[in-house]
């Protein structure tokens, strides 16, 4: 069996082209039939998230790759020291 690389990439660490890919994902309806929004994102938006996380120690978001492909994306919500949502 081949051994996966999986690996963690802060939101606030992806270069340009790869922040905007995640607003193409986000954009699908698929994915936004299950997110908080229905409604597509702006570029204006997504920046001004991406911005936010510089910003903020309360709210993280991560790609997911796995052997160098795009695999998922998850956004954490930090509720005290230790706890996160």
């Amino acid at each position: 069996m081949r051994k996966k690389r999986l690996e963690i990439i802060n939101f606030v660490n992806l270069s340009d082209e790869k922040y905007r890919k995640i607003l193409e994902y986000r954009n699908q309806e698929y994915v936004r039939t299950v997110s908080n929004s229905p409604e597509p994102i702006t570029v204006k938006q997504h920046e001004a998230y991406r911005e936010a996380l510089k910003k903020r120690d309360k709210f993280f978001a991560f790609l997911i790759t796995c052997d160098g492909e795009d695999y998922a994306v998850i956004n954490l919500k930090k509720l005290d020291d230790g706890s996160f949502y």
